[in-house]
């Protein structure tokens, strides 16, 4: 047995007078999705759908009544759909869902929003901004390709990550970050094995050990800009004050140690001394040195130091003209970071 029903629809200017054989096996109470044919015929409903109440643009004085009406002409379409048979009585409700989680005749600039939990279940949502696209509570957030929910998170790739740790490479030198679901491993360009004698690219070791630099790394490089345009003063880079650095930078990470003294009791300028700057031999002019851990940029080192006024005096020092730098990768700290200031210019800083 089942039953013949009648619907007059209205919406978008039109009548139409449907009529339809619905079985009462089909009408039972099974829930949307549960049935074989479910998922296809929803698709082709919302295909219908967008056909007859367009999914257009809404103006910007009027996206509310814009919004309004296509939301009426949606359940109208969905009470069609199920007295047509093109859906079941129990998909009513998640057709016009379909319609409600979409950005049709929404406000401009309205995105949808699918976002991942920490089982991996996705989840998705209108947003009237694409910046508010955030991950909060959930671990993982990106905005949909298109603009209906049904289908948006599909058209996105799976994460590759949630969090950092699941992008660590095992390299001490490498910045290990999980940016937007993907891994983004940065590998330090001072860390790079073979330093002077290795053929590698004049920086320190990736395995923890390595031989002094003579010339500075590209992240030397960047805090050295970075000292010198702050310092407001003639400061160049000295080759003796930077060899003297490295080997305490270095010293302090295969050591497991954190100190301006060596650990051979050794002062600053008693090693840059060593090093070949002759200044530092007594000493015989003004010098200054600076140390931090941690920090895996040079703008990061540089912000520590500015943000303790002890170190930020001597970054700002007039007296000091010449610098050495030094940073070493690996060991407990992950990142060291050596500045020695001197006030003479010399033939060893060539």
């Amino acid at each position: 047995m089942g039953r013949f029903s009648s619907l007059i629809y209205m919406g978008a200017m039109m009548v139409v007078v449907v009529a339809a054989w619905v079985p009462t096996a089909q009408a039972a109470t099974v829930p949307c999705g549960k049935a074989a044919n479910d998922d296809a015929d929803l698709t082709g409903a919302w295909a219908g759908l967008e056909s007859a109440c367009p999914c257009k643009r809404a103006k910007a004085g009027s996206w509310r009544k814009d919004r309004a009406s296509f939301m009426e002409c949606a359940r109208g379409f969905a009470d069609d759909a199920v007295a047509r048979g093109a859906i079941r009585p129990a998909c009513r409700n998640d057709l016009v869902r379909v319609a409600r989680q979409s950005t049709c005749s929404r406000k401009k600039g309205t995105v949808t929003c699918c976002k991942v939990s920490k089982s991996g279940a996705h989840f998705c949502s209108v947003t009237r901004r694409a910046k508010s696209c955030r991950p909060n509570r959930r671990r993982y957030a990106e905005v949909g390709t298109t603009g209906v929910c049904i289908d948006a998170c599909e058209n996105v790739a799976a994460p590759a990550c949630f969090v950092d740790s699941e992008c660590d490479d095992g390299n001490p030198c490498t910045d290990d970050a999980c940016t937007a679901g993907a891994c983004e491993n940065v590998l330090d360009p001072s860390c790079r094995p073979g330093g002077e004698s290795g053929g590698g690219s004049g920086g320190t070791s990736c395995t923890g050990k390595g031989a002094s630099t003579h010339g500075l790394s590209s992240l030397e490089q960047d805090l050295a800009k970075l000292i010198r345009n702050y310092h407001k003063g003639t400061m160049t880079t000295c080759a003796s004050l930077s060899r003297a650095a490295q080997d305490h930078a270095n010293d302090m990470r295969d050591r497991k140690y954190y100190a301006h003294k060596g650990k051979n009791g050794s002062e600053f300028w008693e090693r840059d001394c060593k090093a070949g700057y002759t200044n530092g031999c007594g000493p015989k002019t003004w010098m200054g040195e600076i140390i931090t851990g941690w920090a895996s940029t040079a703008q990061g080192a540089f912000q520590m130091w500015k943000n303790s006024p002890g170190h930020n005096a001597l970054m700002k020092e007039k007296n000091y003209h010449v610098m050495g730098i030094g940073h070493a990768c690996g060991g407990p700290l992950g990142h060291y970071w050596v500045v020695d200031f001197a006030g003479a210019n010399e033939s060893s800083c060539k």
